[in-house]
């Protein structure tokens, strides 16, 4: 008896972590991660359900860096529908390179003493930095699809994936 009991213990504990990894919040994480990765393609067609009006993946992603921060999970009583609350946050890589070549030009706007064009560069800089990032909160819908969590990819969060903004 002691034997069953014990080995009845370790199978619940056992069992745990799996039942706890096939929520909704694990899902988002391996969508996302695989999004991060550049696979919003396969991301999509592995971990989500593709509800946008058009499903063309011409132009999929501006380059650049795309983070998450997950700040809430709800799940509907049903069981079989979720909405995750992140914050997605995408900075075009290209906006840093302007940047850059922006900070040059501004350099030797300075050496040669033109302070009025490097003032103004320095004006242009900025404004060009303040657009680099497309940054939303998202609710972001899940559903439950065959016992699997899926991510349901509208125009808005795919726009924001790939930084078209909003």
């Amino acid at each position: 008896m002691k034997y069953i009991s014990s080995l009845f213990l370790f199978l619940i504990l056992t069992s745990a972590p799996v039942w706890a990894a096939g929520g909704p919040e694990p899902s988002f994480d391996a969508f996302m991660k695989m999004a991060q990765s550049g696979n919003l393609k396969k991301a999509i067609r592995e971990h989500g359900i593709d509800e946008r009006s058009d499903k063309s993946f011409l132009n999929i992603k501006v380059p650049g860096k795309l983070n998450y921060d997950i700040k809430d999970v709800n799940q509907k009583k049903s069981g079989d529908e979720a909405t995750i609350s992140a914050v997605i946050d995408y900075e075009a890589i290209t906006e840093g390179a302007k940047g850059a070549a922006g900070k040059v030009t501004t350099a030797g706007k300075a050496a040669s003493g033109n302070i009025v064009g490097a003032a103004g560069s320095v004006a242009k800089n900025k404004v060009d930095g303040s657009v680099s990032s497309v940054r939303d909160k998202e609710k972001v819908k899940m559903k439950r699809v065959g016992g699997e969590w899926k991510v349901v990819v509208t125009d808005k969060l795919y726009d924001v994936l790939t930084g078209k903004g909003k």
